[in-house]
């Protein structure tokens, strides 16, 4: 069974759902403790990597891309639980788009 995320109800807000810190804090941690899109692109067509020197994150993004859809997004990576996090939704969100 797919763990469910609280991301849903961010969307179910109006404007921001970020502006409230509470929920902000519950998306970050559920994608930092159960990553989604984590691991390698198998035959990756696209991809980056960046890091902060100054915090030790690093990210790195790889994406399969056919028929100018995303077919699969995946993220890996070592640091602090937002850029983790981060890195796990936006291969999320991107995933199929």
């Amino acid at each position: 069974m797919e763990h469910q995320t609280p991301f849903a109800v961010c969307r179910d807000m109006s404007d921001d759902p970020f502006a409230d810190p509470e929920i902000c804090q519950a998306v970050l941690m559920d994608y930092h403790r159960h990553p989604r899109c984590s691991g390698v692109c198998e035959s990756p067509t696209h991809g980056g990597e960046a890091s902060n020197p100054a915090c030790g994150d690093i990210v790195k993004l790889g994406f399969q891309v056919a028929d100018g859809v995303i077919r699969q997004a995946r993220a890996t990576g070592a640091g602090c639980a937002v850029s983790q996090a981060a890195a796990s939704l936006l291969a999320e969100r991107l995933e199929g788009a």
